[in-house]
C-alpha cells in the first residue's frame, strides 16, 4: 500500500488524535505484562517439572594440546585446547584403553560438561575399584574397542551462536582434533586394512551449538573423509540460527542444512553420518526447541536412516522436560547415551569403512542396523522417533514393493528374534488356552468394504526378560514372568495339501515399551484413610513424573507391547499366543501390588473427532457392523469392549498453542469405581478384577513429542464417587506439544496430526447389575481446548527478536515519511525530532485521510500490507515443487511471522505491531529525554566548550572541498577492517561518535539565543541517525565479547581458516563510516536537490523497514544490510547536494546566523553571486533568512541604496558598542531627493543623457565583476591557509564560537553627503541617494583603557580592588560566546564611562602605579604563539575584506572602490536611468 505524504496544511487539517500513542502504550504494556507473566509461568501453567536426578562423578583431566601443533595448521592449537577425561576409582589413568569419543560444547560452553556422560559410561564399563576390571556384561567385549575414552574441547567459552566465524574456526579445530586421534588410535587388523592404519572413526557428542559445528566439519576442507559417522546433539537448533544477527551464521546453515544426497554406491566416504537429536521441550526457554527437530525441520529426509529425533518428554524412565543446560547432566538421559555410544562400538568396532559398509538400504546396510540400535538405547517407539517408525515413513521408501523387503526390518544382528515350530494338537499346541495361556485370533476382514486395521495391545506389569539393548543402565537380572509368541500357520513342507505347521516368532524384551506405571487406588488402604488426607508414600499417591522413582527397574513400570496392524500383515501372523509363567511377579509382590497381564484388539485412530471453534472433541466411534461381528465372535480379551481407543486429530499440530484436556468419565465407569474392590499382595489371576486405572498418551507424530497422563482415576475421584458427592466434573490436563513451527516448513501430511490414545481396564467397564449401562468406553467425551493465557507464553517464547526487528521497521518507515515531507518544503518547517515522526507521522491513509488519524490509519495499513504479504508468500510456498518445499532454507519460510496457518497471522500482527509501537515509542522518548538531561548536566556543570565540534561545518552553497587528513584517516580506519580489527568494532566506534556528534548537537541547540531551524534540523538528524543506531546495535555488539577474549589467547591475528574473511569485510560497515564521517563536524544532511532524489531516499528508508517488517524476525541480519545501502544513498545525495549546491532554496532564520556553526566561517563575507549562463542578471543566494525563499540582489528601482548587502554579517559585541560611540561624529543627511542624480549628471539632450547612464553603468558593472573575482581568489587562499592551521591547532581553540570581549572595531565606514536612510524606509524612492558616498578606512584601536585593575586580561596586575563606581570591567569574564543579536544588544549597554577617564587624581596614581599591559590581539585568542598560517590566513582574509569593504588608507572619497561603493553606484545609476524613462514617457 503506497504511503500518501501530506502537506504541512493537510496535516494540519488532519484528524489527529494526541491521546492515541499513550493509549497504545498503555494496551501493549497490559499485553506484554499478559505474555511475561504467562511466560515466567509457563511450567505452573504446563503442570510441567523437571525431574531429573542428580549426577554425580569425580572427574580428571588429561591435557593433549601440546600434541596438536602438528595437527593443527591453522595455528587453533593455540586458542583453543584439548583434554582426556578420566573417572577416578573406575578407570585406569594410562592410555589408551578403548574406543575414542569427542564431546563439543556449546555456545559459552565448558570442556567440563562432558563430566556427566564420560562418567557414566566409565561405572557401566568398570568396577569400582580402579584396576580396570570389566563388568561382567562387557567381559566378552573385544579389547581396547567397546570403552569409550571421552575427549573434550576447551572453546574458551566463545559466543558461537552470535558468530558464523566463529562456528567455523570450531569445525576446523574438531576436523583438527579428529585427525589427531585417529593418528592416535590404531585400528586392529581387518580383512581390508592391516593393523595399525589410520582409519579409526570418532563418534561425536555435541552440545548446543557445539551440534552446529559437529555437523559443519563435513563442509569443510580440512575434513577427514569417513572419520566422523555418528553425531549425537542435545538441544541444538538444527533448523535455524537461535540468534539471526549475524549473516555468516547463516551462512553456516546454509551449508549444513543441504539436501542430503543418497550415495550411489556403498563407498563409506558416501555414507552420511548418523545424526541425533534429542531436545529438551517446554523447559528449554534458553531457545524454543522447535528448531531441534529433524523431522519437522526435514533434514536429511532422503536419507531416512541416517537420523533419529525425539524429545526428552518422550524417552521412558524420564518423561520429562529438560532445560536447556540440565539435559547434559540429567542422570536418566545421560545413562541412555553412554550406553549407546559403549553398545555401538562393542557391536561394530571402530573402523570407518566397517562401520559405514552395505550402503543405506537393506538389511547389509550396516548404518540402518546401527541407526535400530541407536532406538533401541534410546527406548524409542512407535511416534516418539519423529514420524520415522523402523526406518522412515512409507512415502519415504524407494518404491511400494520395498514394504516387503528388508528396509522394515528392525534386526540388529541376523537371528536375534528366534522363531520356533509348535505341534498343531496337544497341550503344547500353539492354540491351547488355560487360565495362564491366552490366544488372540487376528482379525479378518469381512468384505471388501471393511477398511478396518486393527493393532494388538497388552498391557502388563510382569517381567518380560533381560533386554541388553536398553538405554536404562546396566542391566538389573530378571526372570521371564511373560512370554508372547506371533504364530502363523503354513502349509507343511512334506504334506503341503492335507497337513500346515505352525512356527512362532517370540517377542523379544526390546520390543517391549516401558510406560508409566497407572495404578488403581487399592480400596483396603483408601478405606483405612481418613477422609482428606492422602499418604505420599503409596505408589499410587505420587506424583508422575518423580525423580525419585527408578522407572526402569522392574515392578516400578507397566510395560506395552504394539503390534500394529502393518507388522501383523509383513509377518503373515494368524493369532498372538500370550503365556504366563508364574501367577504372582516377583518384583510387583515386593511392592504390594497385584500383577496382571491385559490384551486385546482395538481399531486404530477409530475414535470419532467434532470441531467445534477452536475446540475439539473427542467421542467413541459408533460400533459398525464389522466391530459387532468381531465382537460376537470373542475377539476381544473381556466381553466386547476394546483395551483402547485412539483418535487421530489432523492438522492439529502447534507448537504455539497451549491447551486443555477436560475428560468426562462415562457413567458405566463411576457406577464400577464405586463397587470395585483391590487389595494389596492380591495374586488371584481373574481377568475381571480391576487391576489398572485407565490412562492417556497424546503424542504428535511429526517431531516425536509427547505426553503420558496415567491415573486418571485417583484415590481422591474414588472417594468422592463413593462418598456420592462427585458432580460429573470432567477432569482438566493441560497439553503442550511441540508440533508445527514458525519458520519450519510444514509435517508431511502422513505425520501431521495429534494422536490420542486411551487404555483402560476391561473389568472397569462391566456391566453393572440393575441398570441399564452402555459400555464401551471409560470417557463420554475428550474436550481439548485453547489455553491462550498459558499460549502467550509460548508465543513471547518463540517471537522474541520481534523486539529486534519491528521497532526498527516502524522507525524507518516514519523517518522516511518525514523526510519526504521535509524535502519537499526544506525552507518551511525544520526537520522533526524522531518523537515528532513517531506519535505524528506524516501519512495520509487513502480514502480516509481527513478523518482517520495518521499513526492509526500508518498501522492500519501496514497490517493490511503485511496480511497481503503473508497470503502471497503461502500461495507461493504451497505452489512450490514438493523438493523445494522440503528445504528448510528457504526465504519464503522466514517471511513476517513465518506461520502455516494465515488465521494466526491475523490476529498475530496487529498484536506484534502494537507491543513494537509502544518498544519504540518507550526508546525514542527515553533516549531523547536522556540527551536533554545530559545536554543540561554538561552545560551546568561547564563542560560544553569541551564537547564543542572539531572542525567546521559548511553549508550547501559553499564549494564542495576535500579534507587531505580527515580522508587519510577515513582509509586508514576501513583498512583497519581488513587487517586487523572486525569490522563490529568499528561499527561500535561510529556509534560511540554518533553519539557525540547527539550531543553536541543538543548543546549547540541548548545555547542558541533562539531557536533556529538549521539548528533544530541538525540536531533532528544526528538524533535520528543515533536511534537507527542504537537499535542496530545489538546485531554488533555481541560479537565483539567473542573478540575482545579472543584477543587474549590468539591476539588480533585472525587464524587460518575459511572464516577468516567474514568479519573483516569493508563493504559490511564502510557505508556507515562515510555518512557518520560526513555529519561528524556539525554537518547536516542537505535536501535532496530534486523530487526524484528525495523519493528515492524516501524509499531507501521504506526498504529498511520492509526488511525490519517481512523478514526482521527471522533473518534480523538483513535489516542491517539494507541500512547499509540507505546510508550510501544519503551519503551520494548529500554530496550530490554540497557539489552544485541544492536547488531548493533551503533557508536559514536569523538566530542561525549569529549563533549557528554553519554561520561561524561565513562571517564577515558576502553572500556567493552567482552568474547566469546568459551573463544577465546577478543573483545573491541568501545563505540565511527564516521561512522565506532566496533573496535576489537584481539592480531595480526598487531597492533601496541604503541596504546594504552584509544583512547576514555578525559583530562581535565590543565592535558593535564601538560604532554606537562614534554614531554621534559621524553626519549624514537623510534629506532624499530623486532629481540630485539627474542634477549631477544633466545632459544636453535626453537621448544622449540616456546613453551615457547606461555606458556608464556597463562600465561600472564590469568593474564589479573583476572586483568579485578578484575577491574571490583571496577568500579562497585565505581560507585554505585558515583550514591548515586548524589542522596545526586542532580542537583545542581554533572553531570554538568565542572570542576576546576586549577587541576593539580597527574598520570604521563614513558615510559623506546626502544619503537615504541607512535604515531602508517602507517607501522604495527614499532610498535613492544623492551625491553621497562611503569612505572605509582602518585605524588603530586605542587600547589605552586596559589598567591593571582589570581582570582576566593576558597580564594582569594584583588582586587590588576595582574602582566600581568608575570604569565598568568589560575582560572580566574572560571570552565571551558569539551570541548574535543578544551579543549586540549587550554590547550596545556599555556607555562611554567603561573607558577609563584620563583625568585620574594624583593621589590614585601614587596608590596604584600603572602596570604596562599586553594589547589584545585577535589572534591570540587561538593560542599565546600564534602560527604562520593562522597570521597569512588572518592577513589573506583581512585583504579580501578590504576589497570588499573599498578600504582607504586616506580619509577621503576618492579612494578606490570596493563591491560595496560599487553596488550603491549601480543602484544610483539604475535610478536615474529609470527616472530619465519616465520622463521621456511623460513628455
Amino acid at each position: 500500500m503506497t504511503p500518501i505524504i501530506s502537506t504541512t496544511a493537510t496535516l494540519k487539517r488532519t484528524t489527529r488524535r494526541s491521546w492515541l500513542p499513550w493509549a497504545i502504550l498503555a494496551a501493549s504494556l497490559v499485553l506484554v505484562a499478559y505474555s511475561v507473566d504467562s511466560f515466567l509461568r509457563l511450567p505452573q501453567q504446563l503442570a510441567t517439572s523437571q525431574q531429573c536426578r542428580m549426577s554425580r562423578m569425580r572427574p580428571a583431566y588429561v591435557d593433549h594440546t601440546a600434541n596438536l601443533e602438528s595437527f593443527s595448521p591453522s595455528g587453533l592449537w593455540r586458542k583453543y585446547r584439548l583434554y582426556l577425561y578420566r573417572e577416578r576409582d573406575f578407570e585406569p589413568m594410562e592410555l589408551p584403553t578403548g574406543s575414542p569419543a569427542l564431546f563439543v560444547p556449546g555456545n559459552s560452553g565448558s570442556y567440563g560438561q562432558v563430566r556427566s556422560v564420560a562418567s557414566s559410561a566409565s561405572r557401566q564399563f568398570y568396577k569400582e575399584n580402579g584396576s580396570g576390571a570389566r563388568r561382567d556384561e562387557w567381559k566378552d567385549a573385544p579389547p581396547g574397542v567397546a570403552h569409550t575414552d571421552w575427549y573434550t574441547i576447551d572453546f574458551n567459552e566463545d559466543f558461537s551462536a552470535f558468530s558464523g566465524s566463529t562456528l567455523i574456526e570450531q569445525a576446523t579445530f574438531i576436523n583438527e582434533v579428529v585427525a589427531y586421534l585417529s593418528n592416535r588410535y590404531a585400528a586392529p587388523a581387518t580383512h581390508s586394512f592391516a593393523a595399525g592404519e589410520r582409519n579409526t572413526t570418532v563418534p561425536i557428542l555435541a552440545h548446543s551449538m557445539g551440534g552446529i559445528a559437529a555437523r559443519l566439519t563435513g563442509h569443510l576442507p580440512n575434513y577427514p573423509r569417513g572419520s566422523i559417522d555418528t553425531i549425537v546433539t542435545l538441544s541444538t537448533p538444527h533448523a535455524y540460527p537461535p540468534v539471526p544477527f549475524d549473516r555468516s551464521v547463516e551462512y553456516v546453515y546454509s551449508l549444513i542444512n543441504q539436501p542430503v544426497v543418497v550415495p550411489d554406491s556403498a563407498d563409506a566416504q558416501q555414507i552420511p553420518p548418523l545424526l541425533i537429536s534429542i531436545a529438551g521441550g517446554l523447559l528449554d526457554t534458553q531457545l524454543p526447541s522447535d528448531p531441534s527437530s529433524l523431522a519437522l525441520a526435514r533434514i536429511g529426509e532422503s536419507v531416512a536412516p541416517s537420523r533419529i529425533s525425539t524429545y526428552t518428554g518422550s524417552l521412558p524412565s524420564l518423561w520429562s522436560s529438560v532445560d536447556h543446560l540440565a539435559v547434559m547432566w540429567c542422570d536418566q538421559l545421560r545413562e541412555k547415551i553412554a550406553r549407546g555410544f559403549l553398545l555401538d562400538m562393542m557391536a561394530f568396532g571402530r573402523v570407518s569403512d566397517e562401520r559405514s559398509a552395505g550402503g543405506v538400504s537393506g538389511k547389509s546396510s550396516v548404518l540402518r542396523r546401527r541407526r535400530e540400535l541407536w532406538r533401541r538405547a534410546l527406548s524409542l517407539f512407535d511416534g516418539s522417533d519423529a514420524g520415522n517408525g523402523d526406518v522412515g515413513p512409507l512415502e519415504l521408501i524407494g518404491s511400494s514393493d520395498s514394504l516387503y523387503d528388508d528396509d522394515r526390518e528392525t534386526s540388529v544382528v541376523d537371528g536375534e528374534s528366534p522363531s520356533i515350530e509348535r505341534p498343531t494338537s496337544g497341550p503344547d499346541s500353539a492354540l491351547s488356552t488355560d487360565q495362564s495361556n491366552l490366544v488372540f485370533r487376528v482379525p479378518a476382514k469381512l468384505g471388501e468394504g471393511d477398511e478396518d486395521s486393527h493393532a494388538f495391545e497388552l498391557i502388563t506389569n510382569l517381567c518380560v526378560g533381560w533386554n541388553p539393548s536398553s538405554g536404562m543402565g546396566a542391566p538389573i537380572p530378571q526372570p521371564i514372568e511373560l512370554v508372547v509368541q506371533m504364530c502363523t500357520n503354513s502349509p507343511h513342507s512334506f504334506d503341503p495339501v492335507g497337513r500346515t505347521k505352525t512356527s512362532c516368532q517370540l517377542v523379544m524384551p526390546w520390543q517391549w515399551e516401558l510406560i508409566p506405571p497407572s495404578l488403581l487406588p487399592r480400596t483396603d488402604i483408601l478405606m483405612d484413610t481418613p477422609a482428606g488426607q492422602i499418604d505420599p508414600d503409596i505408589p499410587e499417591n505420587k506424583p508422575f513424573p518423580s525423580a525419585e522413582e527408578v522407572y526402569h527397574v522392574p515392578g516400578f513400570a507397566f510395560l506395552r507391547l504394539r503390534l500394529d496392524a502393518n507388522l501383523l500383515k509383513r509377518q503373515r501372523v494368524d493369532w498372538i499366543r500370550v503365556e504366563r509363567k508364574t501367577e504372582s511377579g516377583l518384583f510387583v509382590h515386593q511392592r504390594g501390588l497385584k500383577s496382571f497381564v491385559r490384551g486385546g484388539w482395538m481399531r486404530e485412530a477409530a475414535g470419532r473427532v467434532e470441531n467445534h471453534g477452536s475446540s475439539v472433541l473427542l467421542t467413541s466411534a459408533n460400533e459398525s457392523a464389522v466391530q459387532q461381528h468381531h465382537q460376537d465372535h470373542g475377539l476381544a480379551t473381556t466381553g466386547a469392549v476394546p483395551i483402547a481407543s485412539e483418535w487421530t486429530l489432523k492438522g492439529f499440530s502447534s507448537s504455539l498453542l497451549a491447551r486443555r484436556i477436560e475428560i468426562v468419565p462415562s457413567q458405566c465407569l463411576i457406577e464400577n469405581l464405586a463397587i470395585y474392590t483391590l487389595h494389596s499382595n492380591d495374586e488371584t489371576q481373574h481377568s475381571t478384577d480391576p487391576s489398572f486405572s485407565p490412562f492417556m498418551h497424546v503424542s504428535d507424530r511429526a517431531t516425536g513429542d509427547s505426553r503420558w497422563y496415567p491415573q486418571l482415576v485417583f484415590s481422591q475421584l474414588v472417594r468422592k464417587i463413593r462418598d456420592h458427592t462427585y458432580k460429573g466434573e470432567p477432569i482438566s490436563f493441560p497439553l503442550s506439544l511441540h508440533g508445527n513451527a514458525p519458520f519450519m516448513p510444514p509435517a508431511r501430511n502422513s505425520v501431521d496430526d495429534v494422536r490420542v490414545q486411551l487404555w483402560s481396564d476391561q473389568a472397569l467397564l462391566r456391566s453393572v447389575p440393575g441398570k441399564s449401562l452402555t459400555c464401551k468406553s471409560p470417557v463420554d467425551s475428550i474436550r481439548l481446548s485453547v489455553d491462550w493465557k498459558a499460549s502467550a507464553g509460548l508465543i513471547l517464547l518463540r517471537y522474541r527478536f520481534l523486539i529486534a526487528a519491528w521497532p526498527l521497521g516502524l522507525f524507518s518507515i516514519c523517518i522516511g515519511l518525514s523526510w519526504l515531507a521535509w524535502a519537499t518544503k526544506p525552507d518551511a518547517d525544520p526537520f522533526p525530532s524522531p518523537l515528532t515522526s513517531i506519535m505524528q507521522p506524516a501519512f495520509r491513509t487513502p480514502l480516509f485521510a481527513p478523518r482517520m488519524d495518521p499513526l492509526l490509519g500508518l498501522l492500519g495499513c501496514l497490517t493490511g500490507a503485511l496480511l497481503l504479504i503473508d497470503s502471497l508468500r503461502l500461495a507461493l510456498y504451497r505452489s512450490m515443487s514438493i523438493a523445494d518445499s522440503r528445504d528448510p532454507r528457504s526465504s519464503l519460510l522466514g517471511m513476517i511471522l513465518g506461520l502455516g496457518d494465515h488465521a494466526s497471522s491475523v490476529g498475530l500482527v496487529p498484536c506484534f505491531l502494537a507491543v513494537s509501537y509502544a518498544t519504540l515509542l518507550v526508546i525514542v522518548s527515553g533516549i531523547q529525554s536522556a540527551f536533554r538531561l545530559v545536554a543540561a548536566a554538561v552545560t551546568r556543570f561547564g563542560l560544553g566548550r569541551k564537547l564543542d565540534w572539531v572542525g567546521a561545518a559548511t553549508a550547501s552553497s559553499d564549494p564542495l572541498r576535500w579534507n587531505r587528513q580527515s580522508m587519510a584517516g577515513l582509509v586508514l580506519l576501513l583498512l583497519s577492517v581488513v587487517l586487523f580489527v572486525p569490522h563490529q568494532f568499528v561499527f561500535l566506534c561510529m556509534f560511540l561518535l554518533q553519539l557525540l556528534n547527539t550531543l553536541r548537537a543538543q548543546l549547540e541547540l541548548r545555547s542558541a539565543s533562539g531557536v533556529g531551524r538549521s539548528q533544530e534540523t541538525r540536531f533532528h538528524q544526528h538524533l535520528s541517525l543515533f536511534m537507527i543506531l542504537v537499535l542496530l546495535l545489538p546485531q554488533k555488539a555481541s560479537f565483539l565479547v567473542t573478540w575482545v577474549r579472543n584477543l587474549a589467547s590468539v591476539g588480533v591475528k585472525t587464524p587460518k581458516t575459511p572464516a577468516a574473511w567474514m568479519d573483516h569485510n569493508i563493504l559490511d560497515v564502510a557505508p556507515i563510516v562515510v555518512l557518520v564521517w560526513l555529519m561528524a563536524g556539525g554537518r547536516m544532511l542537505e535536501p535532496p536537490r530534486t523530487g526524484l532524489e528525495a523519493k528515492a531516499i524516501g524509499l531507501g528508508f521504506g526498504l529498511v523497514g520492509w526488511y525490519a517488517l517481512v523478514w526482521g524476525i527471522r533473518y534480523t541480519y538483513r535489516t542491517y544490510d539494507a541500512f547499509n545501502a540507505l546510508c550510501i544513498l544519503l551519503a551520494f545525495c548529500h554530496w550530490r547536494s554540497r557539489r552544485g549546491g541544492h536547488g531548493r532554496g533551503y533557508g536559514r532564520d536569523s538566530a542561525a546566523r549569529h549563533g549557528s556553526k554553519n554561520s561561524d566561517e561565513a562571517v564577515g563575507m558576502l553572500d556567493d553571486h552567482q552568474q547566469s549562463e546568459n551573463g544577465g542578471a546577478i543573483t545573491s543566494i541568501a545563505k540565511f533568512g527564516r521561512g522565506r525563499p532566496s533573496e535576489e540582489y537584481e539592480l531595480q528601482a526598487g531597492s533601496g541604496s541604503g541596504q546594504l548587502p552584509i544583512h547576514h554579517l555578525t559583530l562581535p559585541a565590543s565592535i558593535a558598542a564601538d560604532h554606537g560611540e562614534r554614531a554621534d561624529d559621524i553626519t549624514v543627511d537623510h534629506a532624499t531627493d530623486a532629481n540630485n542624480e539627474a542634477e549631477t549628471a544633466k545632459p544636453s539632450s535626453g537621448g544622449d543623457e540616456l546613453d551615457e547612464l547606461i555606458g556608464e553603468y556597463l562600465e561600472v558593472l564590469d568593474r564589479y565583476q573583476r572586483v568579485r573575482n578578484a575577491t574571490s581568489d583571496v577568500f579562497g587562499r585565505g581560507y585554505l591557509t585558515l583550514s591548515r592551521a586548524k589542522m596545526e591547532y586542532g580542537a583545542s581553540r581554533l572553531s570554538s564560537n568565542s572570542y576576546d570581549l576586549r577587541l576593539l572595531a580597527e574598520v570604521r565606514a563614513n558615510i559623506v553627503g546626502n544619503t537615504s536612510e541607512l535604515a531602508g524606509g517602507d517607501t522604495p524612492t527614499s532610498a535613492a541617494a544623492g551625491s553621497s558616498s562611503i569612505l572605509v578606512e582602518r585605524h588603530q584601536p586605542d587600547y589605552s583603557h586596559l589598567v591593571v585593575e582589570d581582570q582576566g586580561v593576558l597580564i594582569g596586575g594584583e588582586d587590588a580592588e576595582q574602582d566600581r563606581t568608575g570604569v565598568k570591567d568589560i575582560n572580566a569574564k574572560g571570552l565571551r560566546r558569539r551570541t548574535g543579536l543578544t551579543g549586540l544588544g549587550e554590547s550596545s549597554e556599555r556607555k562611554e564611562k567603561t573607558r577609563p577617564d584620563n583625568k585620574t587624581s594624583p593621589t590614585a596614581k601614587e596608590e596604584k602605579p600603572a602596570v604596562k599591559v599586553a594589547m589584545p590581539d585577535a589572534l591570540l585568542q587561538f593560542g599565546g604563539l600564534p602560527t604562520p598560517s593562522l597570521r597569512n590566513a588572518q592577513s589573506e582574509l583581512k585583504q579580501a575584506l578590504d576589497q570588499i569593504l573599498g578600504v582607504s588608507k586616506r580619509k577621503t572619497a576618492e579612494a578606490d572602490d570596493g563591491l560595496v561603493q560599487l553596488v550603491f553606484r549601480l543602484d544610483r545609476l539604475s535610478k536615474a536611468i529609470l527616472e530619465l524613462k519616465a520622463q521621456a514617457a511623460r513628455s
